[in-house]
């Protein structure tokens, strides 16, 4: 699945912006509207990402992102769930954050490019 609809994108950051000092992640559902989900509510969103096709997989790269960015209050990983089991999952910086991580750089620039 491709990255969300361009639409998104603004909803995305401003959202970002609000919770960047919370720990969790933002998710994308089929309302194409993105909420956050904090960490204390991790352990329900996995019990119902492992009723999807590869949950189990999407479960563990969604705990791994988490793990991995929690210390980066500005940087969150961002999940695109649809009805149909399609997923996508990436990492999203606010655009006012100075120092951006790498792999959150190279992600703005492939969204880039696909737009164009």
């Amino acid at each position: 699945m491709s990255f969300p609809e361009p639409s998104l994108l603004s909803s995305i950051e401003d959202l970002l912006a609000e919770v960047h000092w919370l720990e969790g992640l933002i998710l994308v559902t089929d309302a194409d509207y993105p909420t956050f989900v904090s960490s204390s509510q991790l352990t329900g969103l996995c019990r119902r990402l492992s009723r999807y096709p590869n949950g189990d997989l999407l479960n563990k790269l969604l705990r791994d992102s988490i793990d991995r960015y929690s210390c980066r209050g500005s940087i969150k990983p961002v999940l695109v769930l649809k009805s149909d089991g399609r997923y996508w999952l990436g990492l999203m910086g606010s655009s006012f954050v100075d120092h951006i991580d790498d792999q959150v750089r190279h992600l703005h620039r492939c969204y880039a490019l696909a737009n164009n």
